[in-house]
């Protein structure tokens, strides 16, 4: 199996651009229509591939064409597919509202919460990164990290969406990267104050902020790195890259290099639309930031 796992979500993204948000009850026109490839989990594996790792993804995806184009597209990006099942259900949705160059999004899962592993060690043999999400069952979600933790595996938790987040998982995973709305929520739910939660989790929480770059806290110091000044198209996939690119360069340096390639890899996504499209290679990150 692969030095990088990624067990998540995958799906067909169905992108509307728009100059506003509707109201409740109105028809309003939209600016454009896309379809792209995604799904947080098919997401973070392109992004961890494409810099140069060794990534195989777990999922489901449906037995009709969308599920085929999403295999495909693995096939394409030269991501393992071994553990990919075939179910019965529609392959997962999300539909995508683009306003401003920022978006928000409602997620189907279909396919994707049928996932089942009927052997932890056969899938996840010879993995040192197991990336998750919480786009598919928390029980499954759970038993990984469980797995995990005793094999010694190093688990990125990507907790959205949050409301599926628990104190449990909070524990057992190595790092979390949510953005400010999302670890505002983790936060609440763990009932302690956001800065408290980041004292006390050194280079465990890795927040998103956007333009702003990721924020985490080492040695009781609160460290921000910037990210790159872009003309932003998408962020649809910004948090995803960030994710896939900091396991991918976890595996080669040290946690604080993964973060800065991770902030240049998001930057460089949001400059085209669709959430995979965006994604850099390795050589293009390189060739960028000299």
């Amino acid at each position: 199996m692969s030095k990088i796992v990624v067990l998540g979500s995958c799906s067909i993204d169905y992108v509307v651009e728009t100059k506003r948000q509707p109201q409740t009850g109105e028809t309003i026109e939209g600016t454009a229509f896309q379809k792209y490839f995604g799904g947080k989990g098919a997401n973070q594996a392109v992004a961890a591939k494409r810099f140069g790792g060794d990534v195989a993804f777990v999922g489901a995806v449906g037995k009709d064409e969308a599920g085929k184009q999403v295999l495909a597209n693995f096939k394409n990006e030269g991501i393992k597919t071994s553990f990919v099942q075939e179910v019965d259900a529609a392959t997962g949705a999300a539909v995508i509202t683009i306003m401003d160059s920022d978006n928000s999004i409602i997620y189907v899962p279909g396919a994707n919460h049928q996932i089942d592993i009927a052997n932890f060690s056969t899938v996840f043999e010879g993995a040192e990164v197991v990336l998750l999400q919480l786009e598919i069952h928390k029980e499954i979600i759970m038993q990984v990290l469980t797995y995990c933790e005793r094999k010694g595996i190093t688990t990125i938790l990507d907790p959205a969406p949050s409301e599926f987040f628990s104190a449990e998982m909070f524990e057992k995973a190595n790092y979390i990267t949510p953005n400010e709305m999302e670890f505002s929520e983790i936060a609440m739910k763990l009932g302690i104050k956001e800065k408290e939660l980041l004292a006390q989790n050194p280079q465990k929480i890795i927040i998103s902020k956007g333009a702003k770059g990721v924020s985490y806290v080492d040695n009781g110091i609160e460290v921000n790195v910037p990210a790159e000044k872009v003309e932003a198209v998408d962020s649809t996939g910004a948090g995803d890259t960030f994710t896939g690119v900091f396991a991918a360069m976890l595996l080669e340096g040290s946690f604080d290099q993964a973060v800065k390639w991770a902030v240049k890899a998001s930057a460089i996504s949001v400059k085209a639309k669709g959430a995979q499209t965006g994604m850099p290679t390795r050589m293009l990150l390189e060739s960028a930031f000299k």
